[in-house]
């Protein structure tokens, strides 16, 4: 005969048990969501930082042979004031933009703000002037102050209405004086190149950042609708003040950033998990 105590004792060790059984593998398979998902975390960041790093070495090093590029431009030139030096300046500047084909517009500006040449038109009398627009007083002013080589924030083309990239040489005469500014223009998406978009990278974009704040340019680009918005006013968030004080290029005042959605993180993350954490 069973006896009936005990085997009530029995069935609740055993639903005790089973109890036990299930908060342990639903600890467990919390356990491994939380752990799993850190690593995700901390594996993506990895990677975003190493694109970053690697990105950004190829940038710095490509405007600084910008710069050199420029600045040896502006040594044969220092000495161009008459016609027939302006005729040779024409050459010279239509040379460089034919080695540096990325750049559009490449001028020549007169201290004072007179446009001399492009490299596309040489010296003419109907060439217009800058003096007396504040825009490019206080571009004077920073060449003066500040690095002889710069970059400027976007700016919207007068004549094909596309976002371009100033890119400005200051060239000083033997007194010290500017004397010349050499201004080409780089296209708003030249991060195109540095673009790592194969599957799998987890980065969704990539920015470059002034110290400023204002962004430099950006790829993929936005909504066409959004640039004005997106270039004509600075970042004053914690996230670019954090950019711009642990990320900068090398020998500019610039930032390279990557972004990667939390969003695609988690689908990737979860795309891996789904099956051990049902199991």
């Amino acid at each position: 005969m069973v006896n009936s105590s005990t085997e009530h004792r029995s069935g609740r060790v055993e639903k005790y048990a089973a109890t036990l059984l299930v908060v342990a593998l639903l600890a467990y398979a919390g356990f491994l969501l939380v752990q799993s998902w850190q690593e995700a975390k901390t594996g993506q960041a990895s990677q975003a930082a190493t694109i970053a790093a690697l990105s950004g070495n190829a940038l710095d090093v490509y405007f600084s042979q910008l710069h050199i590029g420029m600045q040896s431009l502006g040594a044969d030139l220092a000495g161009t004031r008459s016609k027939p030096d302006l005729d040779r300046a024409f050459t010279q500047v239509q040379r460089f933009q034919s080695l540096h084909r990325e750049l559009g517009n490449v001028m020549l500006i007169r201290g004072d703000g007179q446009v001399l040449l492009t490299g596309t038109t040489p010296n003419r009398p109907d060439l217009p002037t800058l003096a007396g627009d504040p825009a490019f007083e206080q571009i004077r002013g920073g060449l003066q102050q500040g690095p002889s080589f710069a970059l400027g924030r976007p700016v919207l083309g007068t004549i094909d209405k596309s976002w371009v990239i100033p890119a400005r040489y200051a060239v000083a005469d033997p007194a010290g004086r500017l004397a010349y500014i050499i201004s080409a223009n780089l296209p708003v998406d030249m991060l195109q190149r540095y673009w790592i978009g194969q599957p799998g990278s987890g980065i969704s974009a990539l920015g470059l950042l002034r110290d400023d704040g204002y962004l430099l340019s950006r790829y993929p680009l936005p909504d066409v609708a959004s640039l004005d918005q997106m270039y004509s006013q600075p970042d004053a968030g914690a996230a670019a003040g954090y950019l711009r004080a642990n990320s900068r290029l090398q020998h500019y005042p610039l930032t390279l950033f990557v972004e990667t959605p939390i969003a695609e993180i988690r689908a990737a993350w979860w795309r891996n998990m789904h099956a051990p954490y049902f199991l």
